[in-house]
């Protein structure tokens, strides 16, 4: 059963109720919650890696454009401080500025603690990659409700937490081909208590601002 619910979650098809049946296994299941991490994680450097793959086809695209000539030799003399890897890593930056927009965060109050509820994790600014796992400094006996926003403070994700759950984890894989790389926020409270908001990325390799390796 839990290789069923692993399997079935890689490949973005749990139903609702075996979403919370993983949820239930990642909360009591020790060796499991191990393995779907080790899983994550794997996920992840694949992830990282088709974002490398994007790259270097797009200098394979540079040197076919250069050998037929349609990149024009620059007739100035470069500065000697600019080296080739400079010139690439502009040219990426050129491209990724597209994506300008969803990595320009909104404005928002970044909130570590409100009232009674403490969130330990996930930390600000954490490279999300779809997953975000959460821990709650102690259990809350309210049913919590969690938002996520994008970068133009648009609602892209909601879902409602259990009560008394300290350590969960929210999939963003189902709504992935939805989502844009880019700069988001999470909302997590109850109007009793209070709430807590963090900003997260998704993709933040592809982050025009900042320059990756």
């Amino acid at each position: 059963m839990n290789g069923n619910l692993l399997e079935k979650y890689l490949q973005n098809d749990l139903t609702e109720s075996e979403k919370k049946a993983l949820l239930h296994e990642l909360q009591t299941n020790s060796s499991f919650a191990e393995e779907w991490r080790f899983q994550r994680s794997l996920r992840q450097a694949l992830q990282n890696e088709k974002h490398k793959t994007l790259k270097n086809s797009i200098l394979k695209t540079l040197d076919e454009l250069e050998a037929v000539g349609e990149i024009k030799e620059i007739t100035s003399q470069p500065s000697p401080t600019t080296s080739l890897t400079d010139t690439i890593s502009n040219y990426i930056h050129e491209n990724l500025a597209l994506l300008q927009k969803w990595f320009t965060p909104y404005p928002y109050p970044s909130i570590a603690r409100g009232g009674n509820l403490e969130v330990l994790l996930p930390l600000e600014n954490i490279n999300a990659q779809y997953i975000l796992d959460f821990e709650l400094k102690k259990a809350i006996p309210l049913k919590l409700s969690l938002s996520i926003f994008n970068a133009q403070n648009e609602l892209v994700f909601s879902e409602k937490i259990p009560p008394q759950s300290r350590i969960f984890t929210i999939s963003l894989m189902p709504i992935a081909e939805e989502l844009h790389p880019g700069w988001y926020y999470w909302q997590l409270g109850h109007s009793r208590i209070g709430e807590v908001k963090r900003a997260f990325f998704i993709n933040a390799e592809l982050n025009p601002f900042s320059q990756y390796e």
